[in-house]
C-alpha cells in the first residue's frame, strides 16, 4: 500500500499507469510487479502487510484480489486527510 503525503508519483503495474497525488492511496496486491517513479519531491508511506499475517484473519487470502485506488473517486472525497 502506498500513501502519498506530499508530492506526485507515477506507478506502473503491467500496462496500467497511474499518477498519485498528495493524499492518494494505492493498494498493490501480492506478487504484482510494479514500478514507482517520483515525479516531484515526495514524502510517502508504504505498508507491507505479510500474507501470513492476513491469513489468520481472512480465509483463502491467497485467492483474493483487492482494488483500492483513490484516484478513481470523485475529487471532493478522493484524498485522505493528512
Amino acid at each position: 500500500m502506498i500513501f502519498v503525503l506530499q508530492g506526485k508519483l507515477e506507478v506502473t503495474m503491467g500496462n496500467d499507469k497511474q499518477i498519485l497525488y498528495e493524499g492518494d492511496v494505492l493498494l498493490i496486491n501480492q506478487c504484482h510487479v510494479h514500478e514507482v517513479i517520483g515525479l516531484d519531491m515526495n514524502i510517502i508511506v508504504t505498508f507491507l502487510i505479510p500474507v501470513t499475517y492476513i491469513n489468520d484473519f481472512i480465509y483463502d487470502i491467497e485467492n483474493i484480489s483487492f482494488e483500492c485506488y483513490s484516484g478513481t473517486i470523485v475529487d471532493d472525497k478522493r484524498h485522505a486527510r493528512v
